[in-house]
């Protein structure tokens, strides 16, 4: 089916995409399969890398491709641009087509960066005289004119992306694929590089994105899809498949700690300690009893302990981490902020003793986006040697129980940031019998 045949509003189709791998677990499995290519080889592994894969691509949309490894996102990309035969179904599209698919293809490693821009312009279709006019430019654009004679495999992989990526969008192609280029370089050039990609858009071209950075299909997107085990399993908005893959990624991640805590069957809690104290249980509460958190609303986290002697006035230290890449998001301990006058403030817990309940109220959680653990500690007012060790605390926790916290799309380019370093929060201290500690859900 020829181009013309699709709609002038689509950029790319794909129907029923199919593209497998043969891996020869040995040399003789790869001869055998050449000699006798009709027989089944038990050293033979076939990869199914897209099954039944079908997508539409707007003309003049910059779309964005999200997934886990080896689930066939460049694959698409490499069928999309030509580079790789599919073995069943059909791709079209409407303009010819230039993708960055990996650092380092299509230039020559000993090549210098001026030499490599002559033949990467060439090589899409430009002119002798208009590929060495070219040069200049895109050295600038790349920020690389202090580079740009020498050999292109002493560059570092940013400096691959920003000439590789200058080359690519000097033309303005009329489908530009890259995979993962923009999330090689610095802060600085990814800028300009976004700026580049809203001036290609604006001339009604198509960008196609693949990527692991959630955060820049957010930024630059108006559609994406996930993809998984070859397929497309979501397809909407930008914000909404950012959403769900942040999600996606969590859950996984989730799945991977509380594995960590269950051995043979039973459930190990991983603390640490000295044993002066010890967790009973774990609690979040959501506003209005629902079941998420949400940026810039109230959130209630409780530890029930049991002090196995007198604690004097111990320290105590939580901290909020991101289940998507395991980073410390927030913390708070005896030094926290005032939620009334944002001002720093030291919380005495006083004299600990039998069975407490120690809980902190978060007016105003500064989080969003992600699935967040929490972790507690509890440790003597003043440190038992100089280099403190969770070995040396009463007891430390290091996952108390997990929350999702919804994406705030009005805010799309912040989406699970940290807006403060210390949060600001209440600290309240309740004691009491087990039987009136313990009457809540276990959540850790």
């Amino acid at each position: 089916m020829s181009p013309e045949a699709l709609p002038p509003d689509v950029a790319v189709r794909c129907r029923d995409v199919h593209k497998t791998y043969l891996v020869h677990k040995r040399i003789s499995g790869l001869i055998r399969s050449l000699i006798l290519p009709n027989r089944p080889d038990p050293q033979v592994r076939r990869v199914d890398a897209l099954r039944g894969l079908n997508l539409d691509i707007k003309k003049g949309e910059v779309f964005g491709i999200l997934g886990p490894n080896g689930t066939g996102k460049s694959t698409l990309l490499a069928c999309i641009a030509g580079i790789s035969p599919i073995d069943k179904g059909s791709i079209e599209t409407n303009g010819h087509v230039e993708a960055l698919l990996q650092l380092g293809v299509g230039f020559h490693p000993h090549f210098s960066g001026r030499e490599n821009i002559i033949i990467g312009l060439i090589s899409m279709g430009a002119s002798v005289e208009e590929a060495l006019e070219a040069v200049e430019p895109v050295l600038e654009f790349a920020e690389l004119k202090d580079f740009a004679n020498m050999p292109f495999y002493t560059f570092s992989s940013g400096m691959k992306a920003r000439l590789q990526f200058a080359v690519a969008v000097h033309r303005t192609p009329e489908i530009l694929i890259l995979d993962e280029a923009l999330s090689a370089g610095d802060g600085f050039f990814n800028s300009k590089a976004n700026r580049r990609i809203e001036e290609i858009c604006r001339t009604g071209n198509t960008v196609l994105i693949v990527t692991h950075s959630v955060s820049i299909v957010e930024s630059l997107c108006q559609r994406a899809a996930i993809l998984n085990n070859g397929r497309v399993v979501a397809e909407g908005t930008a914000i909404e498949i950012g959403a769900r893959y942040r999600k996606m990624i969590s859950d996984s991640n989730v799945a991977a700690y509380s594995k960590y805590q269950l051995q043979d069957g039973e459930r190990r809690t991983g603390d640490f300690g000295t044993g002066e104290a010890s967790i009973i249980r774990a609690d979040i509460e959501f506003p209005q009893g629902g079941s998420v958190a949400a940026w810039n609303k109230p959130l209630s986290l409780s530890v029930d302990l049991e002090a196995n002697e007198p604690l004097e006035n111990p320290r105590f230290r939580v901290e909020i981490y991101n289940a998507h890449n395991g980073v410390l998001a927030t913390s708070f301990g005896n030094l926290c902020v005032d939620p009334m006058t944002f001002e720093p403030r030291s919380v005495s817990l006083g004299r600990l003793e039998g069975n407490i309940r120690l809980r902190f109220d978060i007016p105003a959680l500064p989080l969003g986006g992600y699935t967040y653990f929490w972790s507690f500690a509890l440790m003597p007012q003043k440190p038992r040697q100089k280099l403190e060790t969770e070995n040396y605390y009463y007891v430390h926790r290091r996952v108390m129980g997990y929350f999702q916290v919804e994406s705030f799309p009005h805010l799309r380019r912040t989406i699970g940031r940290t807006v403060f370093a210390e949060t600001p929060v209440n600290v309240s201290v309740e004691t009491g019998d087990a039987a009136a500690l313990g009457h809540r859900t276990a959540k850790a």
